[in-house]
């Protein structure tokens, strides 16, 4: 019998349709922990495909490290004693595999073909072969309860010591894991899913621990430094504060340009704008000049423009190519995802999902060009049958010569992302905005360059120049299918001549200012983390959820928190005699560096962790000698988060507080400084005038720094999880005019 061992069970499911004419689906245990096996006839014999739910082995600390205290750290760092042993949590997922492995005598891993896919079979490899541990080898043995009676009282417990070094028991024979062959595809295509099975190798051990040292890597700095974080602001249970390798550094980036935002002094400049007509059509111009810098030169100027009428002096109109856009690899989706108005995290779960059902390849790859080996005919008669592009696929498909465009990142792993199905149902939500946009991409780069008609005319009002820009698409090519996506260009100036005469409208100076750089979107944040080798392109999306999910950002574009401002303000004041910074790109680019030689067999696992363990300890030592710095800046950090605005009744502070049931709510504090009042008996001293409001409790409350035009009371925004949805601007007042009005035409729909 075959035992086909896949990363997921949609991924089993497909493959057994793939390969077997008549499968049988064969149930594992109960409820959540229900596992699904797939049995079908291969090439005349018996075959099984299971899923195993991702990694199913995890590496951890021995349970000596499991309380959390500033004495431990540095064990941490030198004697981290991490062992490789299998997730507790996938007791029901291996039980199944140890069922449907009874009487194979071959084996396949067909998990996905990336580092983490390579790691996940090599855990099944070790779990089948017998060789995986149950615990950590350096587990003390938990308390066991006195015994009872007097035979058992005063006698020493002995721990046995087997204990500790527990292996899973073999489920297969070692000459078969040994024996094993490792398939590897891109898409869950029936011609994809054969020609891996017809030509497979073995499994990738270098690629295998390349990802297994990201995990120790990861473990002992995330460890280190949240622990160290959480416990030198007295940060405890749920509101730890979390410090990672990849995290922190992505941080800084938002953080820095918040710096750049805050710091920048804006110079004020005028403009001068003019409306006029032309065969009944208003349309505007601007002084050609662009910005006057000072008022008396701009009020000079508009003196001169002040007519009636205005000559167009020329009118030029030159046609421009506008390429397509190169095919899509991870980043690029996930950052035009994020301009259709889906977070990366929510994206990519997207196409991972579109990749189990076999309608678009693997979502994860750097690849931007098409090998020459991928059929993509093939892939214009799948989307002759989805309604929405079926025109403009047959027609290329009819074609002659394709001649798809190409990226600056060509690698040999995985295709770019393309389609490789239509739906045979209509697809909604997330999972419909991704296919849609990845099947318009991928017939976009197979389209003609569009041809943009870009327009100038120039204009005198009196002795003065002003001039207008315009555009019109004179061939749509790419934009045929992907205008939805691209910035509009349609925008065409009146058809013009040399001596025209327009009536002026209006004429018009504006008072402006400089402004400063615009924060990042969570798009140009993903390509600035790929351009600076931050995390990869399977953990980028989450590493930018995370950060969300810690209250350090909110909204989008994105902008810090003032927890997040001050944990990188944390870093700096520790790390500024440091030689790297842990908190920047240059620390973490250089390990990322050495895990990619790992993968090519020039470094071994463990002397790459040894050398972050180095890194490491500089860094926490002089963390260690600024503890006292860290704890007042985060202090600060989350009383400014957590302050509203000034109480209207007695000046106070109104901070969000929480009460005993978790529930979030405004409430008085008093002014900085002040002093508790004292209590009537029976009752504890407070500060403030005592006045509360209650507040949403979803959503990350931000302050704005205004007061109600109605009752006078802060106003509040409430920005959704992820950066999702548009932010909810109130006041903290429940009985504001403001609400009142809300309700009524609430009332009225």
């Amino acid at each position: 019998m075959k035992l086909i061992v896949t990363e997921k069970d949609s991924a089993a499911r497909k493959i057994a349709e793939i390969l077997g004419d008549r499968v049988t689906v064969k149930e594992h245990g109960r409820g959540r922990q229900k596992v699904k096996s797939y049995h079908f006839d291969h090439d005349g014999h018996d075959a099984v495909a299971i899923g195993l739910r991702g990694h199913v082995m995890e590496t951890v600390f021995p349970n000596t490290y499991k309380r959390w205290s500033l004495k431990y750290l540095h064990d941490m760092i030198e004697e981290p004693g991490l062992a490789w042993v299998v997730d507790g949590a996938a007791a029901g997922t291996l039980a199944a595999l140890r069922s449907a492995a009874k009487g194979a005598t071959e084996l396949v891993i067909a998990t996905d073909y990336d580092r983490e896919g390579e790691l996940i079979g090599h855990e099944a490899l070790e779990i089948l072969r017998g060789d995986a541990l149950k615990r950590n080898p350096g587990d003390r043995p938990e308390k066991k309860k006195r015994a009872a009676g007097a035979a058992t009282r005063g006698k020493a417990q002995v721990p046995d010591p087997g204990d500790g070094e527990a292996r899973v028991k073999a489920m297969l024979p070692a000459a078969v894991v040994d024996r094993h062959v490792r398939v590897r595809y891109s898409a869950l295509t029936a011609e994809e899913v054969k020609a891996a099975f017809a030509k497979p190798s073995t499994v990738d051990f270098n690629l295998a621990e390349a990802a297994h040292s990201r995990q120790d890597i990861d473990l002992i700095w995330g460890a280190v430094l949240t622990r160290f974080m959480s416990l030198a602001s007295y940060r405890y249970g749920s509101e730890y504060l979390s410090v990672g390798r990849v995290q922190s550094p992505t941080l800084r980036l938002v953080v820095d340009r918040e710096r750049e935002r805050r710091a920048f002094v804006p110079v004020p400049y005028w403009e001068i704008k003019a409306t006029l007509e032309h065969d009944g059509e208003p349309f505007e111009v601007a002084h050609a000049k662009g910005r006057f810098d000072t008022l008396e030169a701009m009020e000079e100027a508009y003196g001169r423009a002040r007519v009636e009428s205005a000559e167009v002096t020329a009118y030029k109109a030159e046609p421009r190519k506008e390429n397509p856009p190169a095919p899509f690899n991870t980043t690029a989706l996930m950052s035009a995802a994020s301009g259709a108005g889906l977070t990366p995290a929510r994206a990519m779960r997207a196409a991972e999902s579109l990749y189990l059902d076999g309608l678009i390849s693997y979502p994860r790859t750097d690849n931007t060009v098409y090998p020459p080996s991928l059929d993509l005919r093939g892939s214009l008669h799948e989307l002759a049958g989805w309604r929405p592009v079926a025109a403009v696929a047959t027609r290329l498909a009819g074609q002659d010569k394709l001649t798809p465009t190409r990226g600056r990142k060509r690698t040999t792993d995985h295709p770019p992302i393309y389609p490789v199905g239509v739906p045979r149902r209509e697809l909604s939500g997330d999972q419909a905005k991704v296919y849609e946009l990845v099947a318009r991409r991928f017939l976009a780069t197979l389209l003609p360059p569009a041809v943009i008609e870009r327009q100038r005319v120039d204009i005198n009002l009196g002795p003065e120049p002003f001039l207008a820009y315009g555009a019109r698409i004179a061939s749509l090519g790419y934009l045929e299918v992907y205008e939805q996506y691209a910035a509009r260009r349609d925008r065409p100036l009146p058809a013009l001549q040399p001596g025209d005469v327009l009536k002026v409208l209006d004429l018009r100076s504006e008072a402006k200012e400089t402004q400063p750089p615009g924060r990042y979107g969570q798009g140009k944040l993903l390509e600035k983390m790929e351009e600076l080798g931050l995390g990869t392109k399977a953990t980028r999306a989450d590493i930018i959820q995370h950060l969300y999910d810690r209250n350090y950002v909110r909204d989008n574009p994105v902008e810090p928190t003032e927890l997040g401002m001050a944990l990188i303000a944390a870093f700096d004041a520790a790390m500024a005699e440091a030689p790297v910074d842990i908190s920047s790109s240059a620390m973490t680019a250089r390990l990322e560096e050495e895990m990619d030689r790992i993968s090519e067999g020039e470094l071994r696992r463990d002397e790459v962790v040894k050398d972050s363990q180095k890194m490491l300890e500089q860094a926490w030592r002089l963390l260690d000698a600024h503890v006292g710095d860290i704890r007042d800046r985060i202090k600060s950090g989350v009383r400014e988060d957590l302050t509203l605005g000034v109480c209207k009744n007695c000046g106070g502070q109104m901070r969000v507080l929480r009460g005993k049931t978790g529930k979030r709510f405004a409430a008085c504090v008093g002014k900085e400084g002040e002093e508790p009042r004292p209590a009537a008996e029976g009752e504890r001293s407070r500060r403030g005038c005592g006045q509360t409001f209650p507040l949403p409790q979803r959503g990350t409350i931000v302050p704005t720094g205004k007061v109600c035009a109605e009752c006078g009371w802060p106003e509040i925004k409430v920005v959704g999880g992820g950066g999702r949805g548009r932010p909810w601007v109130l006041c903290i007042d429940i009985d504001c005019p403001s609400k009142e009005k809300y309700r009524s035409r609430k009332k009225g729909e």
